[in-house]
């Protein structure tokens, strides 16, 4: 069953949790389209399936400039998104940076600053990796996390300002501590270096086609 959700005004970039019970979206101060808007707040709201009824709508990350592309992480407990200092754009904004913020707000937000790498390289589509990870070294638990960059690479993509996929890990721990919780990105490797490549695509199994 579909259900409609009873949003005060114009909402976008939605994502539902892994457990089904909560659903994130935008809400753009200046609405534009889905993929083009200024001064973006995100919010969440609990989601009943037995009854397709949605709860009352409670705000997560305001102000501070333009905040979007909002993604829970595989447990519930953080949420990942793009903020663009500049509030100029949501689409192609070239101060966009990852931001972590505790889901249930008892924390400010913190900027993924190890991860992002230095300014004005379109750090966008911000996405977890759904299967959890252990640090080898010292056992602590972490994620992954894909970011679309425009950062150079290598000697075909110096100075290109290509999109492609970048990788950093996430440490919870860390970010409840609210110390950064990232460290430096890789280039994903056997991506397209001509495309603008945007969001990972996750799977346990390859399976080979006969």
């Amino acid at each position: 069953m579909v259900a409609t959700v009873p949003t005060t005004g114009w909402a976008t970039h939605p994502d539902l949790s892994a457990d089904g019970a909560k659903l994130l979206y935008v809400k753009p101060a200046t609405p534009g389209s889905d993929w083009s808007f200024s001064g973006g707040s995100i919010v969440w709201r609990t989601y009943d399936a037995s009854t397709h009824t949605f709860g009352a709508e409670t705000p997560l990350v305001t102000g501070s400039g333009d905040n979007y592309y909002p993604s829970w992480s595989p447990d519930g407990e953080w949420v990942l998104f793009n903020r663009s200092p500049s509030n100029a754009n949501s689409y192609n904004a070239t101060d966009a940076t990852l931001w972590v913020v505790k889901a249930d707000g008892s924390q400010p937000p913190i900027q993924l600053s190890v991860a992002n790498d230095g300014a004005a390289l379109t750090n966008s589509w911000g996405r977890w990796a759904p299967f959890a990870q252990t640090y080898t070294t010292s056992g602590e638990r972490m994620y992954w996390i894909t970011v679309s960059s425009k950062r150079n690479f290598g000697t075909r993509l110096y100075g290109v300002g290509r999109p492609q996929l970048w990788m950093t890990p996430f440490f919870p721990n860390r970010a409840a501590a609210q110390a950064d919780p990232s460290a430096p990105a890789f280039w994903l490797p056997f991506q397209n270096i001509v495309s603008n490549n945007h969001i990972g695509q996750w799977t346990e199994k390859v399976i080979v086609v006969q």
